[in-house]
């Protein structure tokens, strides 16, 4: 895998493991017309992993075409993230366990009404995993800084 950008592979693991907003996915749909999706995901190491019902739409480009781009990054300042290409693999037995992992991170309230609906149908999940061939990190930082202050 190809690393580009400011941040180490810790540095962007980190970031990856501590960032609570959706990352996003571009595919090319059956027109070969690009398609972005936004799933919650979960980070293992530098793979990423998502989850959606087995009715998607994404699902079939993937599987006809198992590789995407993807980017995560907060629209506020200051600016930063990653964003690349991946190779992506689908299972069907790992849908129901990323769903519970994603549910833990991005929901707080566990016992909400939309944790049961989204858990109730966690059987007909399927796991999208993203391993990266190519990341790019950017971070302004350090730059938004020295132009808005402290504010950021």
């Amino acid at each position: 895998m190809k690393l580009h950008g400011p941040w180490s592979s810790e540095e962007i693991q980190r970031f990856l493991k501590e960032t609570t907003i959706p990352v996003q996915i571009a595919v090319n749909d059956t027109n070969t017309n690009p398609l972005l999706i936004s799933l919650w995901f979960i980070s293992d190491g530098l793979s990423l992993w998502c989850a959606t019902q087995n009715s998607a739409k994404i699902l079939r480009h993937l599987q006809s075409h198992p590789v995407c781009g993807f980017q995560i990054s907060p629209e506020t300042m200051p600016y930063r993230g990653v964003r690349g290409q991946a190779k992506v693999t689908l299972s069907d037995d790992d849908g129901p366990r990323i769903l519970e992992t994603l549910v833990d991170k991005y929901i707080a309230e566990q016992e909400s009404d939309f944790s049961r609906w989204l858990l109730a149908r966690k059987d007909t999940e399927i796991a999208i995993k993203l391993e990266p061939l190519k990341i790019t990190s950017w971070d302004y930082s350090t730059r938004m800084k020295k132009i808005v202050g402290d504010d950021i």
